[in-house]
């Protein structure tokens, strides 16, 4: 793995775990629970997500809201959302309902990136169309 010369310098948010990456691969990242990552496998599963996003038709400069609890999989879809040139709209989940769909609407999210604990809490017909599940840890979006 090698940065290129143009990279070294930049400093975008969506570089930084490549960078972390590159200079220390085997180094623990992330700990949650018995889960742990190390820089290249952060990096590969944020990459992975990025990939993902694209191949739904989202865009650099969409906004994409996420309403997840602190877990290493908050963390790969943050920096996965970063890496595509995405904005990253992270929610506070201890918001009620009318104040999240305030938010989803004020930043006019293309995407609603959910934990399963509120999956059925942000239904609302027309605001999304499809529900699809990603799993980190199962799907493998090229």
């Amino acid at each position: 793995m090698e940065l290129q010369p143009n990279l070294i310098n930049r400093v975008a948010i969506g570089d930084i775990v490549r960078r972390t990456a590159v200079l220390n691969p085997n180094k623990i990242a992330l700990i949650d629970g018995e889960r742990r990552l190390t820089y290249r496998e952060l990096d590969e599963a944020c990459n992975r997500f990025a990939h993902h996003l694209l191949s739904r038709g989202l865009q650099s400069g969409d906004a994409v809201a996420c309403l997840c609890v602190n877990s290493i999989d908050h963390i790969i879809a943050a920096y996965g959302i970063a890496k595509a040139g995405m904005i990253w709209a992270p929610m506070n989940t201890l918001l009620q309902r009318e104040p999240l769909d305030y938010i989803l609407e004020m930043v006019e999210a293309k995407l609603l990136v959910l934990d399963e604990n509120f999956v059925g809490a942000m239904q609302r017909p027309g605001l999304f169309q499809e529900e699809e599940r990603y799993n980190e840890g199962t799907s493998n979006p090229s």
